[in-house]
């Protein structure tokens, strides 16, 4: 489960949104517009350069397919996982993202359950 601000984060086939998965370092990658859109985050890729910018108040976030760098207002990043493309979507690496928009977020193993909250 991912559980953002007090809401579950629902994602089902039929959306075609995308469905959280686990890659090979153990990092939850998530569908990137439904979660970031979900915080309010303006979301747009560009194919080209394969970047993905989200935009929410005064944070930019940018992210490069299969970069371990995060850009985040300028200040580059070094992830310990890559944002990837599958079957046609763009998935990112769920704690990097959300706590660079000032998110906590935060493991529960018993539940496997991620709570993502505001600071």
């Amino acid at each position: 489960f991912i559980v953002v601000d007090n809401r579950e984060l629902l994602y089902a086939p039929e959306e075609k949104l995308g469905m959280p998965y686990t890659d090979g370092q153990n990092r939850i990658q998530i569908p990137v517009r439904k979660a970031l859109e979900t915080i309010g985050a303006k979301v747009d890729y560009d194919p080209d350069s394969r970047t993905v910018t989200a935009i929410r108040e005064d944070t930019t976030v940018k992210i490069h397919i299969g970069s371990e760098i995060l850009e985040v207002n300028g200040n580059k990043v070094t992830m310990d996982t890559k944002a990837a493309i599958q079957e046609g979507l763009t998935y990112l690496p769920l704690r990097w993202v959300y706590e660079s928009f000032g998110y906590k977020v935060s493991w529960y193993e018993s539940s496997k359950t991620v709570l993502v909250s505001k600071n």
